[in-house]
């Protein structure tokens, strides 16, 4: 059996060179689309990840501090917001990864008494202020702007490269 010549027509070699840059293409297109799904589920997971453990370590401390509740009003949560993102260069993952150790750093605080937090608020602003915190062997420091006492402490700082 012969099979006719058919890849030295042009219009037969057009058709075959239109196929293989089509394959080439849609397969780019198909890793761009993996790559970012992929990057958007990364990031959904580590918040995800992040939430849980705020919500289990607020609840053991809310558990242990149930017993004692004659005390006045208690931190319950702490909220971070970094004001100068940009100096991140916008990365979600890396801005939520610094909420993170900002929050371990600080999260003896949860189930204290507000007024004993606000009358050591130095303490409180030199402990995130002179730690360093390392992410992607990239050094960060953190100044606070701004500190808001109430049942949720809402921290807000900006974020430095040391290096």
């Amino acid at each position: 059996m012969h099979f006719p010549p058919y890849y030295r027509r042009p219009e037969w070699q057009r058709f075959f060179i239109g196929v293989l840059v089509g394959g080439l293409i849609s397969y780019f297109v198909l890793i761009y689309m993996y790559g970012v799904m992929y990057e958007d589920l990364l990031a959904e997971n580590y918040q995800l990840g992040e939430e849980i453990i705020d919500l289990r370590q607020q609840n053991k401390v809310l558990l242990e501090s149930q017993e004692d509740q004659d005390t006045e009003l208690a931190i319950e949560e702490i909220e971070i917001t970094i004001s100068n993102p940009d100096v991140l260069k916008n990365d979600s993952l890396l801005v939520s990864q610094l909420k993170t150790l900002i929050k371990e750093e600080i999260s003896h605080l949860i189930g204290t008494d507000i007024l004993i937090v606000s009358s050591n608020e130095e303490l409180l602003i030199s402990a995130i202020e002179n730690k360093a915190f390392t992410v992607d062997n990239v050094t960060y420091h953190f100044s606070i702007t701004r500190l808001i006492f109430a049942p949720k402490l809402g921290i807000v700082a900006n974020a430095s490269i040391a290096n």
